[in-house]
């Protein structure tokens, strides 16, 4: 099992993968014959949607932001965000490990909300993420390893 408490840093190669998404979607609405009004609703939505992403998934800057995971046993996990609140939650089989990115979802014990957690390569060291890779498969995200 995966027993290390995993720092996560802000994701540069995220940061710039958001950027280049968000513009190409706000050239595209450029491009489009819409009227001004919604023409300027639209690129608004998109840049807010830029800093929000970048700021909670990329950056992790936002007071809600995870930055801390730690397995607590089995089936459970602490997640700490940027205030410092230690959310329990369980990992759901719906969580998604390739050779570059792994998502985490997650669903919050207390009030039942779901989480996602973006961890690239960057975000952590590389003996964690190649840790946490092989955890996530060898899970098959139930929280214990090899359950079907």
């Amino acid at each position: 099992m995966l027993n290390q408490c995993l720092m996560l840093k802000p994701s540069y190669f995220f940061a710039g993968y958001l950027i280049l998404l968000h513009a190409a979607c706000v050239i595209i609405l450029l491009v489009m014959s819409i009227a001004w009004p919604v023409l300027l609703l639209a690129i608004t939505l998109t840049l807010s949607s830029l800093i929000y992403s970048l700021n909670h998934y990329a950056l992790r800057r936002s007071a809600k932001a995870i930055i801390k995971l730690q397995p607590k046993n089995s089936d459970t996990w602490l997640l700490q965000n940027k205030q410092g609140e230690i959310l329990p939650a369980k990992l759901n089989s719906n969580s998604f490990c390739s050779l570059y990115c792994v998502v985490l979802n997650f669903k919050l014990i207390d009030n039942k909300k779901k989480t996602a957690i973006i961890i690239l390569q960057d975000s952590l060291p590389a003996d964690d993420f190649r840790r946490l890779r092989v955890y996530c498969r060898l899970s098959n995200g139930r929280g214990q390893p090899g359950a079907a």
